[in-house]
């Protein structure tokens, strides 16, 4: 058998693992930091007048994007591109023939 990559399958899998795991990470981290940002800004209204004034301009800057109503689920583009120009099928099916006789 030809091998495209003369490179173990089992530490090309591993390397994808950990990468994998590494963005599941990051993305927690991520919601953490926007978490503790709001909660730092909220914390901020109570004693700051000007922290108070930018929540009544900006009162969307307190509010979890995740976790709001209005939330817009945005899922991941696919690098894939399909096969054919139109996203369905242009062929149309035959009727089935019943011939008794």
């Amino acid at each position: 058998s030809i091998r495209l990559c003369k490179r173990r399958p089992a530490v090309v899998l591993a390397e994808h693992s950990v990468c994998i795991l590494i963005f599941f990470l990051l993305e927690i981290l991520f919601g953490g930091l926007q978490a503790l940002c709001r909660a730092v800004l909220l914390r901020a209204s109570l004693r700051l007048s000007l922290a108070r004034r930018l929540l009544n301009c900006f009162p969307r800057a307190a509010m979890l994007p995740d976790l709001h109503p209005e939330a817009k689920v945005h899922f991941g583009r696919d690098v894939v591109k399909p096969l054919d120009a139109t996203p369905t099928s242009n062929w149309v099916v035959p009727y089935e023939r019943f011939d008794m006789g």
